[in-house]
């Protein structure tokens, strides 16, 4: 296999160490900053090379041993091999650099950066992978399955019933979740379609079946900052949660609203979500199973009031080109509120709801969800 050597100055989105040799750049996987190193080519372009870390000639001291035993076969994480504070100021660094490149918006700087209290054992819920007889996570070729003892970033109690998890069924995917008991709740189980749990003292209830955040920590903080933007003076005003999922936010947020109203295609979220209204009392707050960019103009012109709100959090994948459009001139929204986990798309959709409107970027955070992986969970606000 050839190899290569270059000095890796920055770290790139994903995780890897950037080098340059004769003009290419180099996406070396497990280099860090300030190192020279020798790598393995795993693919050649004519404006890049790709390679795996070989050796190590000259050591950057944000170097630190990983965690987890399977850290250097597994396709989980990324960055356990940085310290926990350089991983952060790197990820803050990527997230501004896409939302000048992708989005256009120079010397634009995030206002708040939330790091996780927990690096480790910190998710509340993991999903496995079947491949013959056994579950695991998929390996870093992101084909194959590779079976676990534990994993250094799930909750404890989650660990503990992996042992298990190679006898659970024939289905293809397994979900374990924690509640904040550490009690857990399956996928594959009967009877634990939905399942009580607390976040900042509020019971609401959730679902091995549908989506929820992982970290409970930064979840709760996403809630609180996303609280403290919008403010006290609420009472005339519409909450339109988009991709409401199972309504965690707006459970959360629901206290002062005229009136609250969620939107997801899942229906065991929206069906979560009802339970929550029904049985906790809550007065004011609507949910609807629909697929919400296609919908969401009808659905938003028969609940709108005199001020209006919309929080949307979709999918990895962003938004349409139709669906901003419609957001950018719905007629009386005042405020939006964007959350989401893929940078490049976020940038790329705000960018096009900031062109030729009258909307801009008011707030922005990053918020460390999933420590020791190279992913980033940010909340931008629009304003008029």
């Amino acid at each position: 296999m050839k190899k290569l050597t270059t000095e890796i100055y920055d770290l790139a989105f994903g995780g890897d160490g950037v080098g340059k040799i004769d003009g290419k750049i180099c996406f070396v996987r497990g280099a860090l900053p300030g190192e020279e190193v020798v790598f393995d080519v795993v693919k050649e372009t004519a404006s890049f090379v790709k390679g795996e870390l070989s050796d190590i000639k000259t050591v950057s001291p944000d170097r630190t041993d990983p965690l987890c035993k399977y850290y250097y076969q597994c396709g989980g994480c990324q960055l356990q091999h940085i310290g926990y504070a350089k991983e952060v100021a790197y990820k803050k660094k990527q997230f501004e650099e896409l939302f000048a490149r992708v989005g256009s918006f120079k010397g634009f700087k995030l206002d708040e950066v939330i790091s996780s209290k927990d690096h480790y054992n910190y998710r509340s819920h993991i999903t496995l992978h079947k491949a013959g007889d056994k579950y695991g996570f998929y390996a870093r070729d992101e084909r194959s399955i590779m079976e676990i003892a534990s994993c250094s970033i799930a909750e404890e109690p989650i660990n503990g019933a992996l042992p298990c998890a190679a006898r659970a069924d024939d289905k293809d995917r397994l979900t374990i979740k924690a509640d904040h008991a550490g009690r857990l709740w399956f996928s594959n189980k009967m009877g634990e379609r939905f399942f009580p749990d607390t976040y900042a003292g509020k019971e609401m209830m959730f679902s091995p079946l549908a989506f929820s955040q992982a970290n409970r920590h930064i979840s709760t903080e996403m809630a609180r900052v996303l609280g403290e933007w919008i403010g006290e003076e609420k009472k005339d005003t519409v909450f339109f949660d988009i991709f409401s999922g199972m309504g965690f936010f707006s459970f959360l947020l629901a206290p002062g609203f005229n009136k609250t109203i969620g939107a997801d295609n899942d229906r065991v979220a929206i069906s979560a979500a009802k339970t929550t209204a029904k049985e906790k009392g809550y007065s004011g707050m609507k949910f609807y199973i629909l697929d919400a960019e296609n919908e969401m103009e009808r659905l938003y012109d028969s609940e709108k009031g005199p001020k209006n709100i919309a929080l949307i959090d979709p999918p990895r994948k962003g938004l349409s080109a139709e669906f901003v459009e419609w957001l950018s001139f719905a007629e009386g929204l005042n405020e939006i509120y964007y959350i989401s986990c893929d940078p490049a798309r976020m940038a790329r959709d705000i960018k096009a709801m900031t062109q030729g409107t009258t909307w801009r970027i008011g707030r922005s955070a990053m918020f460390d969800m999933f420590p020791r992986t190279k992913h980033i969970e940010a909340l931008v606000s629009l304003r008029k």
